[in-house]
């Protein structure tokens, strides 16, 4: 179904069955306010190529490669089936709920967008590889986005910019959780606190590291905040130590670790390794690249 050039495509239901290509297209216009529903063929597709998608309702089905393209788009809810490859890619997005199930171990699926997201809920599945990339024009990046990624090896979430940013920050506000696998964060400076969720199940050859962590930021694993951890229960490791160490000592000696949060630095970068219930499924582990919170009273004022 398309638009004519600079058209709009507006509160329709449009419903389409498993044949590959099916699309809906408004190249330089609008789709608003549409419920959109399409079958388990490939290559389905929703574009407004330099114009905009919003208020809109779109589900996608099983099929390979189906994607949403635009100039912008807002508050809308997107749902993509368990393919691989599926994608979203636009120049800018606010208050959109975007969910993709599980892909592949092969070809990711990605949220791309060139200028910045806010207040967006991004949740990716199991697929390896997945990746969230926003700021890559000269834009601010995140703020206040919930985003979230499964347990696949190698998901990268990335909110950053290049350029100059007329307040020196990003606003930030993002809060961001990780899975299992070898996961990499990146956020720009910003100036309200991001917070960081790391999965228990981790490992020192499978965690997640976060660049751009600074003073404010907040660090949780499962639901629990561990500047809720008594002093007695977070520990200073030093400076002189280094992430499989850590996670070693905590590995034998795991019953007596239970409920207790080890802090440590190599000088360069912070790790935290956390115990909630005494079984190496209950373990978790975080770096913090590129900065040092080298005391257990450094670590609770930075809200970790």
């Amino acid at each position: 179904m398309s638009a004519a050039a600079g058209g709009i495509v507006g509160n329709d239901i449009i419903s389409f069955g498993n044949g590959n290509n099916d699309s809906v297209t408004a190249a330089g216009g609008s789709v608003i306010s549409d419920i959109i529903s399409f079958g388990n063929g490939k290559n389905d597709s929703v574009t407004a190529a330099a114009g905009s998608i919003s208020g809109d309702i779109i589900t996608f089905g099983t099929g390979n490669g189906d994607y949403v393209t635009a100039g912008s788009i807002s508050g809308n809810t997107i749902a993509f089936g368990s393919g691989s490859a599926d994608y979203v890619q636009v120049g800018a997005s606010s208050h959109d709920k975007i969910t993709f199930n599980d892909g592949s171990n092969t070809t990711p699926d990605y949220v791309l967008v060139s200028g910045d997201i806010s207040n967006d809920t991004i949740s990716l599945g199991n697929g390896k590889g997945d990746y969230v990339t926003a700021g890559v024009a000269a834009a601010v990046g995140g703020s206040n986005d919930t985003i979230s990624v499964g347990n696949g090896a190698g998901d990268t979430i990335t909110l950053t910019y290049t350029g100059t940013i007329p307040t020196g920050e990003a606003t930030g506000g993002d809060t961001i959780t990780t899975g299992t696998g070898l996961d990499t964060v990146t956020v720009t400076a910003h100036t309200n606190p991001d917070t960081f969720g790391f999965a228990l199940g981790t490992t020192a050859s499978s965690y997640t590291m976060v660049t751009g962590a600074h003073t404010g930021d907040q660090v949780i694993t499962a639901s629990h905040n561990l500047a809720g951890t008594s002093n007695s229960n977070l520990h200073d490791e030093g400076t002189g130590t280094n992430l499989t160490s850590m996670y070693n000592a905590v590995i034998g000696a795991i019953s007596a670790d239970k409920g207790q949060t080890y802090i440590g630095s190599d000088g360069f970068n912070t790790f935290i390794v956390t115990d909630v219930g005494g079984t190496t499924a209950t373990v978790g582990v975080i770096e913090l690249v590129g900065v040092v919170f080298d005391s257990v009273a450094t670590l609770r004022w930075c809200g970790l």
